[in-house]
């Protein structure tokens, strides 16, 4: 019966099933040797070590301050992570939801704030170890792509992405810590699941799965590796596309359930309701205008990766020029995408990893083009993080293929790198000096926030923020001085920068606000609250800004006035404290005493060591004739502040 039914079988069925034949990872031939196998990894960790170690003392920059050093739930330690579970990103510093869900890196910070608080340097160790932990993960999972046959190419590989001075943004900021850690997991996704398709095991599969949706809890755009994940098993893996899909299917119900928890604490499953034009200036643009554009800052994205200079940390209206569908710059645009969709296209069948590096380019960059969704940002270095690994992949094909290297057997460290890929290593080390220069000098601008400010308001002079934020760091600096001149001229040349911006953005809330505060600064209140005026009807204001409003009416003896802008205040911010001790200060004058008192002790309960509003309590107190409970208060004043000095 067994002759007949072998019979049956069509030719076509038997080639299929021999042309599925393929020899396991584990009886390839051994090309590297598992003494040498660590000592790799070592040099890839190191050479991600050193080149941020000069990053390792840097202070808080940019968004920092609002995910750690102002993030109030951050700051609380290990006791702050049942609320980060339950609520938004940046919920501890705008005290309300936004549209982001990313607990896994503020947990991180957290923990990190418990061990060592308000000290930046141990989360800039965290990110340098990170990446290094990156460059291991990368190595290994190049390996196993390669199905354990080309240790040199995953090598070079993984060296040219580490030394990119593109991730400088992701590993000098701190913040960026949700895009490093993201991609150190889907990395590690990716790795466990060519594991588990090679070897089997069930464990492999699950660890996978759970690293994949771990890394969700990091940052969202781990959903475009679902795009991916097919990619590799398809390209690197003769498998039928079958058991393609259905092992990509295992990988969905992480992503469901991340959006599920995000939908359930954020509200909504779509991405942000409102993104100003200076954030993403696309928003303002429609039709061709706003297509062209989009293509042409993809352009711009692939040219950063070929020449990664100047480097900036903002490129927002209108550092970009809007582009139409004449422009030069989106017509190459265009050009080169459709060129690299062909080729992409060519390589399909043949399975090219020319066309994987383009797909994995284009998967990983999609939700960055503002084609697909509207983003809060137009264009931003650290959005390259995850896709210039298809550009270091293309980079070491070609140099294996053109200056002819060829993978070997190596017992050490010198048979590694030595005999056909000589030549390969010596233009590798090359580039990585080159890049590693650069990575190195542009770390050094993620110092501190005036040290950016001033190296990127010359490399983004078009841009209306680099030119507030610049103003910002003048301003800051100037108030510090005890040279009155130096103060002066400080103060005057923020207020030249934040007229620049507002002349690039007249619509500048933000911008407007500040210029307010300058004059403020510069005891000219009615120019103060022109601007701050002008501010208000744009955005609302922030509450430093109202506060300022206020304390400008609240001293000309408007107090109604005052008082009705310092309730905007803590609409803004409940928990601030100036807001809280002006309203006080209103009721008192207005002969409101007993909401005077209640406003003080709101005031002392988020700044309880605050001697001076124990001092207006018990003045309160005392002008309402209660002797006993101002005592109280004076006396927790001296002993919070003895220089204070007290009626009894």
């Amino acid at each position: 019966m067994s002759s007949p039914q072998k019979k049956k079988a069509t030719g076509k069925a038997v080639k299929q099933k021999r042309s599925n034949k393929r020899p396991t990872p584990q009886k390839s031939v051994a090309r590297v040797s598992s003494k040498l196998m660590p000592v790799l990894m070592l040099v890839l960790f190191a050479e991600a070590f050193l080149l941020y170690f000069n990053t390792r003392n840097h202070e808080y920059v940019l968004d920092d301050m609002s995910v750690i050093e102002s993030n109030w739930v951050v700051k609380r330690g290990t006791e702050g992570i049942p609320i980060i579970w339950k609520t938004s990103y940046r919920y501890g510093y705008w005290n309300n939801q936004g549209s982001l869900y990313r607990p896994l890196s503020l947990v991180m910070f957290a923990v990190e704030w418990e061990l060592s608080p308000n000290n930046p340097s141990i989360h800039h160790w965290v990110n340098i170890l990170l990446y290094g932990a990156l460059a291991v993960l990368m190595f290994l999972f190049l390996q196993a792509m390669f199905r354990e046959r080309k240790p040199f190419l995953a090598f070079i590989i993984t060296a040219l992405y580490i030394a990119h001075p593109i991730h400088t943004e992701v590993v000098a900021n701190i913040k960026s810590r949700d895009e490093l850690l993201s991609f150190v997991l889907l990395v590690g996704s990716l790795l466990l699941m060519l594991r588990y398709v090679d070897r089997g095991g069930v464990v492999r599969l699950v660890s996978s799965v759970l690293v994949y949706f771990l890394a969700f809890l990091a940052k969202e755009s781990a959903i475009t590796f679902l795009a991916v994940i097919p990619l590799t098993l398809w390209f690197f893996r003769d498998l039928p596309i079958k058991k393609v899909v259905t092992t990509t299917l295992m990988y969905v119900p992480a992503a469901l359930a991340y959006i599920g928890i995000r939908s359930s604490i954020i509200g909504k499953v779509g991405g942000i309701d409102f993104v100003d034009p200076i954030d993403n200036f696309l928003v303002k643009l429609e039709g061709a205008e706003r297509f062209a554009t989009a293509i042409k800052i993809v352009g711009l994205y692939m040219w950063k990766l070929i020449f990664p200079h100047p480097l900036s940390n903002d490129y927002s209206l209108a550092q970009i020029d809007v582009a139409g569908v004449s422009d030069p710059k989106f017509l190459l645009s265009i050009l080169v995408i459709a060129g690299l969709g062909y080729l992409a296209y060519r390589g399909w069948k043949s399975k090219s990893v020319y066309s994987y590096a383009i797909l994995f380019f284009a998967a990983s960059i999609s939700l960055y083009t503002n084609l697909i969704i509207t983003i809060g940002t137009n264009f931003g270095e650290r959005l390259l993080f995850v896709p210039s690994f298809a550009f270091a992949l293309v980079i070491g094909v070609l140099l294996m293929k053109y200056l002819k290297a060829k993978e070997g057997q190596a017992k050490d460290i010198k048979d590694f790198l030595g005999n056909s890929r000589q030549t390969t290593t010596i233009v590798t080390v090359l580039v990585v000096l080159i890049y590693g220069y650069k990575t190195i000098d542009r770390n050094k601008a993620w110092a501190e926030n005036m040290v950016l400010y001033t190296t990127d308001v010359k490399t983004s002079s078009n841009s209306a923020r680099s030119h507030y934020y610049y103003g910002l760091g003048t301003m800051k600096q100037a108030v510090r001085l005890e040279d009155q001149n130096e103060k002066l001229k400080g103060l005057q040349e923020s207020v030249v920068a934040f007229e620049r911006a507002i002349e690039i953005y007249p619509r500048y809330g933000d911008a407007l606000g500040a210029l307010g505060l300058a004059y403020y600064r510069l005891n000219d209140h009615d120019k103060a609250l022109e601007y701050y005026q002008k501010a208000r009807e744009l955005t609302g204001g922030t509450a430093i800004m109202l506060n300022n409003m206020a304390v400008i009416y609240f001293n000309r003896g408007q107090r109604k006035k005052a008082l009705e802008i310092y309730k905007e205040v803590i609409q803004k911010d409940p928990r601030y404290v100036d807001g809280l001790r002006g309203i006080a200060s209103c009721y008192g004058t207005l002969g409101d005493h007993e909401k005077a008192v209640m406003y003080f002790k709101e005031a002392i309960k988020y700044a309880p060591n605050s001697g001076d509003l124990y001092y207006y309590l018990g003045l309160t107190y005392n002008n309402m004739g209660n002797r006993v409970e101002a005592k109280k208060a004076y006396d927790k004043a001296k002993e919070l502040n003895p220089n204070i000095k007290t009626p009894f």
